[in-house]
C-alpha cells in the first residue's frame, strides 16, 4: 500500500477475499531519508516526519478495515523503502500479495507511476493479484467464472491448478481461454484445424477435475484482437489469471478500463512459492 486512498479498492479486494483463518496483512512502505545515521536535527526531523506520515497512513486503513471486517485477523507494518522492493521481501514469505494496478504515467495531480505492479508480476515469490484502482467489489456477480488466460501452446499446470483452487474457494466456474493468434499465425483458419485444437484443449482440462471440490469447467478457443478479447474478458471474470511469463504483462497489470476485473499472476514455476 503506498496511498490509503488510491489502494482502498485494492485493500477492500483483499479483505473480502480472506477467508477464515487468514491474516490480512496491511504493508505501507515509504521513501527514506538515505542518511539514516545522520543525527542533524533538519535530517533528523525530516526522517520523523516521513515515518509519521507513513504510520498515520498505515494507521487510517487499518481503522477502516477493522471497522467494516471486526471478524478478521488485521496486521500491519510500515516498512521504509521503496514499494516493489518491500513487497518482493514480503512475497518469499506470504502466500499472496495484493496490489493496485500501476497509475498510468503522467496522470494530473499524481506521483509518477513506478510500475510497482509490473515489476512484482516478474520477479514476486508468489501469487500478485492486481486490483484496478477503480474496482467495486461490491458489484462482483457470484455467477461470474475464474478465468485463466493462456497465450502459449502449453497451458502451465502451476497455473490451472492455482485457477482451480481459487475457483472452488469462491464457488465459482472455471474458464480457460486460449488465445488462437499465437498459436496459428502461420497456418490457416480452417474447421478442422479450430475443431483440433478444442478438442486438445478439452482433452488435457479433461484430467483437472477433482472429486472433493468439483467445478464446472470450460475451454474457450479465442480469435479476436488481444485488447478486444482483455477487455471483454476482464468484464465479465471474477478474476484473471495469467502466468508470469505471459507475453503482454504490460496489458495485464497496466491502467485497465472501467468494470475490469482484478488479475492474479501466478509465478512461472510452482516451487518459487509456498
Amino acid at each position: 500500500m503506498s496511498d490509503d486512498e488510491y489502494d482502498s479498492e485494492a485493500v477492500a479486494w483483499a479483505v473480502n477475499h480472506a477467508g477464515a483463518g487468514d491474516v490480512v496483512h496491511l504493508v505501507h512502505s515509504y521513501v527514506p531519508v538515505r542518511i539514516a545515521e545522520c543525527s542533524w536535527q533538519p535530517v533528523a526531523r525530516e526522517r520523523d516526519a516521513r515515518r509519521r506520515g507513513a504510520e498515520r497512513t498505515l494507521a487510517r486503513a487499518m481503522r477502516r478495515v477493522r471497522a467494516a471486517h471486526p471478524q478478521l485477523q488485521v496486521e500491519g507494518s510500515v516498512v521504509a523503502g521503496l514499494a516493489a522492493d518491500v513487497l518482493y521481501e514480503f512475497s518469499t514469505i506470504v502466500d499472496l500479495v495484493v496490489v493496485s494496478e500501476d497509475r498510468p504515467t503522467g496522470t494530473a495531480g499524481q506521483p509518477p507511476a513506478h510500475h510497482v505492479a509490473q515489476r512484482l508480476a516478474h520477479s514476486a515469490g508468489c501469487p500478485v493479484a492486481v486490483v484496478p484502482s477503480a474496482f467495486d467489489s461490491a458489484a462482483v456477480g457470484s455467477a461470474a467464472p475464474v478465468t485463466v488466460l493462456v497465450d502459449t501452446a502449453e497451458i502451465p499446470s502451476d497455473v490451472l491448478d492455482f485457477a482451480y483452487d481459487e475457483a472452488a474457494r469462491l464457488g465459482s466456474s472455471l474458464c480457460v481461454a486460449q488465445l488462437w493468434t499465437a498459436l496459428h499465425e502461420a497456418e490457416p483458419l480452417t474447421a478442422g484445424l479450430v475443431a483440433e485444437r478444442q478438442q486438445q484443449l478439452d482433452a488435457q482440462l479433461a484430467g483437472l477435475h477433482r472429486p472433493d471440490h468439483p467445478i464446472g469447467i470450460f475451454a474457450e478457443l479465442v480469435f479476436d484482437d488481444f485488447d478486444d478479447t482483455l477487455l471483454r474478458l476482464r468484464s465479465a471474470s471474477r478474476v484473471l489469471v495469467a502466468a508470469s511469463t505471459h507475453p503482454r504483462m504490460g496489458r495485464l497489470t497496466g491502467h485497465s478500463a472501467e468494470g475490469s476485473c482484478p488479475v492474479i499472476i501466478v509465478p512461472a514455476a510452482r516451487a518459487a512459492w509456498r
